[in-house]
């Protein structure tokens, strides 16, 4: 009898494990950060939701109409006027948080 309470006790450890564990799956977010820095962009962690942010913002921009050219022109700005850089990022937002306009990208 000590065995099958001993295995049945394994057997309710282990799935409480598998249970209780954190799901691994991607979020469009992280899809989003992640292509950043493949793209050899980097930003200092506590600007991570004002980089997400930004990231959403050219989505909204691609919602009211706006170009690839518009949407570049609108983040390079912020990225010192970089536009291979702007380039870089919104085809990222675009990929990985609205994929629905990446007919737009070149």
């Amino acid at each position: 009898m000590k065995f099958a309470i001993g295995g049945f006790a394994a057997t309710v450890s282990a799935l409480l494990t598998i249970v209780t564990a954190p799901l691994a799956t991607a979020s469009p977010d992280s899809d989003f950060l992640d292509a950043l820095a493949k793209g050899g962009l980097s930003f200092p962690p506590q600007a991570t939701l004002h980089v997400i942010n930004g990231g959403h913002g050219v989505c909204q921009d691609f919602a009211k109409g706006a170009s690839y050219r518009d949407a570049v022109a609108g983040v390079a700005g912020p990225l010192g006027g970089n536009q291979r850089l702007a380039g870089t990022f919104v085809r990222a937002a675009a990929s990985s948080l609205c994929p629905m306009y990446t007919s737009q990208l070149p």
